[in-house]
């Protein structure tokens, strides 16, 4: 049950947009997945910087992983990556957990540090649901002029 939800959820909210991205930039979906880790492990650091979750030592591993995240993305964009139903399932309850955690702060929606988590949440998800695409259909192009010339004549 869990695993139709979450393929609903990828075949209808995550994967069109992951496409359109796909489509437009000329790009993988690994590239998608590898560019989304990146992101998400930069708000991770903005989350540590900005925020004080942690002390130090976590600020530092922090940026380390950005760094490494960073240059094999630079190297390996469009490396194949496999997909994991444990990760998203992870990041699923991590979810659930801030949006209670705004529920019992009444949804005050202003507190940066939520953000920043809802951010990576996003990015994250995103990241993984991009690594389920299989293929990536070819763009649909529109008419041309031609077409919109012979409508008005």
């Amino acid at each position: 049950m869990i695993r139709r939800i979450d393929y609903w959820i990828g075949r209808r909210l995550f994967h069109p947009p992951i496409i359109w991205i796909c489509q437009r930039a000329g790009m993988t979906q690994w590239a998608v997945a590898a560019y989304a880790w990146l992101a998400a492990t930069f708000t991770l650091v903005m989350r540590a910087r900005f925020n004080q979750i942690g002390d130090i030592v976590f600020t530092v591993l922090v940026s380390l992983m950005a760094l490494l995240q960073t240059v094999a993305t630079a190297l390996l964009p469009d490396m194949p990556r496999r997909p994991s139903f444990g990760w998203r399932s992870f990041v699923w309850i991590i979810t659930a957990v801030n949006l209670l955690d705004l529920a019992l702060r009444h949804g005050v929606a202003r507190d940066v540090e939520w953000q920043w988590a809802v951010a990576w949440d996003v990015l994250a998800l995103t990241a993984e649901y991009a690594k389920t695409i299989t293929t990536i259909p070819p763009r649909k192009r529109r008419e041309g002029r031609v077409a919109a010339r012979r409508a008005f004549s």
